[in-house]
């Protein structure tokens, strides 16, 4: 086995995504939630701002939507809204076009060690 089908191995074996190219052309998914894809149909609030939007794909710890209208800019903080997943609070973490990266806050306040918060509790 060639050096460069040994590391393409070993690297889907640890969850890499592999692009074309060399065989040191790929990425690790450092994410720490397993993504799933989506077809959901959703809204997201943003102040007085609602934009429709399609989830795309999605996880325990976020989602990749895309916005309805491809001139839409979005930043900061927002609602995703979706009878499927209900209403989750969500930091937009990056936008490429009409489409937008989401970090679900409730999962980063149960990483930073708060989980009544994550819950909706007071905290003690």
């Amino acid at each position: 086995m060639g050096l460069d089908r040994l590391l393409r191995v070993c690297a889907l074996f640890a969850g890499a995504r592999i692009y074309p190219g060399s065989a040191v052309a790929f990425k690790l998914d450092r994410r720490g939630h397993g993504r799933k894809p989506a077809n959901i149909l959703a809204t997201l609030k943003r102040g007085k701002d609602i934009f429709s939007c399609h989830i795309v794909e999605l996880s325990e710890a976020g989602a990749r939507i895309k916005l309805a209208n491809e001139f839409a800019v979005v930043e900061g903080t927002a609602r995703l809204t979706a009878a499927e997943i209900g209403d989750l609070e969500a930091e937009i973490v990056w936008q490429k076009g009409d489409t937008v990266g989401l970090r679900f806050t409730a999962v980063t306040v149960r990483a930073a060690g708060n989980p009544a918060a994550a819950k909706g509790e007071p905290r003690r």
